[in-house]
């Protein structure tokens, strides 16, 4: 479970985009990370939201877990 302090990384791109002759699709190749630290951590009916302090730009950002995929770099 997502915990005020961790630092979370998400995916925002990827470098490349490959497509597969066997009709699998397109697949992402090299993914671009952002990292930020978690601030607060909801929790609705359906979804948790996660509120970050992203490092990179020095912003605020909402992740909703149902669509970003969040991965702890470290714990506080």
């Amino acid at each position: 479970m997502l915990k005020k302090g961790q630092l979370v990384r998400w995916v925002v791109d990827y470098e490349v985009f490959a497509a597969y002759s066997d009709s699998s699709g397109v697949k992402g190749i090299g993914p671009i990370y952002k990292y930020g630290i978690v601030m607060e951590v909801g929790k609705g009916n359906k979804s948790i939201v996660v509120c970050c302090y992203e490092k990179e730009d020095a912003g605020w950002i909402l992740l909703h877990l149902v669509h970003d995929k969040i991965e702890v770099v470290s714990e506080n």
